[in-house]
């Protein structure tokens, strides 16, 4: 069951986390790893998020970042959507 949204203000440090479902992997190989780590750095970039600290193992990715210019949910869904097509297309598999 997914997490019920939090409280989201501007300038607010969060800790932000996606993982697999049923601990199954979501980052399985370099280029995936890659993708992933450009993605949020763009994202730092546009100013939506600051990251403060960020991890990767292949079930779960974390993340430590202050919000910016946009709400997290939306960064994040910006983030994990873009990773499902990318991924999706450098494997030949459909996005669930």
């Amino acid at each position: 069951m997914p997490r019920q949204p939090c409280l989201d203000a501007r300038d607010t440090l969060h800790h932000g986390m996606v993982q697999g479902f049923e601990g199954r992997a979501i980052f399985t190989d370099a280029p995936g790893r890659a993708d992933v780590v450009a993605r949020v750095a763009d994202l730092a970039e546009q100013g939506a998020l600051t990251v403060k600290a960020w991890g990767l193992l292949p079930n779960r990715a974390c993340l430590l970042v202050r919000t910016g210019t946009r709400a997290l949910a939306r960064s994040m869904r910006s983030l994990l959507t873009g990773y499902a097509w990318a991924t999706s297309s450098r494997t030949g598999t459909s996005p669930s």
